[in-house]
């Protein structure tokens, strides 16, 4: 995907939203407060998620199969890319 379509994409979400949220700094961009709290609100959203599902399935702690993951490229860079190593070591049956 153009780095100009997923301009335009957040551009919109922001308009929608009535937030901006990445500001953009010499080093690049970075979450405003309120990009910080929908990160924070997609996280627990995610673990609820999983939690639920685990509940429904019966299934354990451990996480397993094929994940496809498609970010757009500021979040990629800047909040998944970092903790991918960590989170795969953790889970080594999941198939990225």
């Amino acid at each position: 995907m153009h780095h100009t379509t997923v301009s335009h994409r957040i551009d919109r979400f922001e308009e929608r939203l009535g937030a901006a949220l990445f500001a953009c700094h010499p080093d690049g961009f970075v979450l405003t407060s309120a990009g910080e709290t929908l990160t924070r609100a997609g996280r627990d959203f995610g673990d609820a998620v999983i939690e639920g599902r685990r509940k429904i399935y019966g299934q354990d702690d451990a996480l397993s199969g094929m994940v496809a993951v498609t970010p757009i490229e500021p979040l990629f860079t800047r909040l998944f890319a970092p903790r991918l190593p960590d989170f795969l070591a953790a889970h080594p049956e999941l198939e990225l």
